[in-house]
């Protein structure tokens, strides 16, 4: 649920992450991809 609404209202970035993680998630490698939770925007 919390996938969709992220790909509803941040289609841009979500798609970043996921093209991000899919070259990792289909290599060999032992990896930890480490992200921010939340940006907050009013604080910039």
């Amino acid at each position: 649920m919390a996938t969709d609404w992220m790909y509803q209202n941040y289609p841009e970035t979500t798609k970043d992450k996921q093209t991000e993680y899919n070259p990792l998630s289909e290599s060999n490698l032992d990896w930890t991809l480490v992200r921010l939770p939340l940006v907050d925007r009013t604080n910039g």
